[in-house]
């Protein structure tokens, strides 16, 4: 799908209500981490464990008035302890300032600032690794490794779940996927004016329907049994040929098209 580890990592800096995860998803706002660092660490040990003890998920191994975060070690993506914040899940917050290789925040233990993928607002997002760690009608979504990811508000893709100016068509793997079963769902994103295969650097570029392809850097379908995929044209390096990578968990055959 879309949606991948690595993808993910390399956009750490532009936030998950995308993107893709385009996984993304993007709705993507500055998380201020070098996307090199966090790069370099997806070619390595994805573990949620780190060197210091320190365990994401679980929230262990850091002292008192202290957070586990995700860090970019070597070639490790593993967790580090910094002061806890203060903002609580679903709260505004700020990710700090500066860039460097952690997703640092004002959010408390547990949670994670991520852009809410239909503005420009960001927002604490729970860390997870199972949906039914979250509530409501969200799921937990892949956006750092296959050990945890974050809780997201899913929908219905080609519906108006979403509201107005926003759209459901920004597909996330779910944290349950594996490499032979691909289990997922979609989340919504601000719509906006990119045509289909027009270039974009975020999900919010695409128009209705429509998702940041960060592989090919341009606006690809969401697709379903009743949606098919439109071929890109031909370019000077010859042609592509894109299918809809259908979720096995969707009964309409929902997917996205890669």
């Amino acid at each position: 799908m879309r949606i991948s580890i690595l993808v993910f990592v390399a956009l750490f800096e532009l936030g998950c209500g995308n993107g893709n995860g385009n996984g993304n998803q993007g709705s993507n706002s500055d998380q201020g981490v070098s996307s090199t660092d966090m790069a370099t660490a997806a070619a390595g040990d994805m573990s949620a464990a780190t060197a210091s003890g320190c365990d994401v998920a679980a929230q262990t191994g850091c002292g008192t008035g202290q957070k586990c975060i995700p860090a970019a070690m070597g070639n490790q993506l593993t967790g580090t302890c910094v002061a806890n914040g203060t903002a609580a899940e679903g709260q505004p917050c700020t990710p700090a300032a500066g860039g460097g290789n952690t997703l640092n925040d004002n959010c408390v233990a547990g949670t994670i600032c991520d852009n809410d993928g239909a503005g420009s607002v960001n927002l604490c997002r729970k860390v997870c690794t199972a949906d039914g760690g979250c509530g409501g009608n969200q799921k937990c979504g892949v956006v750092y490794t296959r050990k945890w990811g974050l809780c997201l508000s899913t929908c219905n893709e080609f519906s108006a779940d979403c509201g107005a100016n926003n759209d459901c068509s920004v597909p996330f793997d779910d944290i349950s996927s594996t490499q032979q079963m691909s289990v997922g769902f979609f989340v919504c994103k601000k719509t906006g004016t990119g045509a289909l295969y027009a270039n974009c650097n975020q999900d919010s570029d695409c128009g209705s329907g429509l998702a940041c392809d960060f592989g090919n850097n341009w606006c690809a379908q969401a697709c379903d049994n009743t949606h098919a995929c439109t071929q890109p044209p031909a370019t000077d390096g010859g042609t592509v040929s894109v299918t809809c990578q259908a979720y096995s968990n969707l009964s309409n055959g929902g997917g996205f098209c890669q």
